[in-house]
């Protein structure tokens, strides 16, 4: 048991103790403040990275995805590039219009000679009967899926032994408790 003197000493030494809630809470406010200016420098990293403008970076061979069954589109890519020079150069600019000439028949040429393949094609596959993967359209195999699951439907519903089964037409919400 302790006495009232023991308390009253250790209540005193308690009363002389110096408490210093300064240094956490300063070291807590140092944390802060430097977070926070970490935070800002992000955010004005982060804004000027968002208002420059990136330069076109130029794609390598290595990297190029996709088909490469002819080299149209890599013309136009270099006359894309001399028509840039030509405008860089800021002198004439009749090379830009003989540039920009060409390559506006080229596309022409190319979009008409696509038409006329489309057409030639979709036309052969609509006048004779192949069961190819080509010249089946994707509308008859969901026709086919379509008329075999009415069919299905229709033995469900002609079937007497589940006719007994069927307690009505319309399909009803169920509550299930818990």
């Amino acid at each position: 048991m302790q006495s009232a003197e023991d308390t009253a000493r250790q209540a005193f030494e308690d009363g002389n103790r110096i408490v210093s809630i300064g240094d956490a809470w300063g070291r807590r406010e140092d944390e802060d403040s430097s977070t926070e200016e970490k935070l800002k420098g992000e955010d004005r990293f982060l804004r000027m990275t968002a208002e420059t403008p990136l330069a076109p970076q130029p794609v390598e061979n290595a990297h190029r995805n996709g088909a490469r069954a002819s080299g149209f589109w890599g013309e136009l890519e270099s006359e894309d590039a001399d028509i840039q020079t030509a405008l860089a150069d800021d002198r004439d600019l009749t090379r830009y219009q003989q540039l920009t000439h060409v390559q506006d028949e080229q596309v022409g040429n190319a979009v008409k000679q696509l038409d006329k393949a489309t057409k030639s094609r979709s036309a052969d596959v609509l006048r004779h009967s192949d069961s190819g993967f080509g010249a089946k359209t994707i509308h008859d195999t969901w026709a086919e899926r379509e008329a075999n699951d009415r069919e299905h439907e229709r033995r469900i519903h002609a079937d007497p032994d589940l006719r007994m089964l069927q307690t009505s037409d319309t399909l009803r919400l169920q509550h299930v408790g818990f």
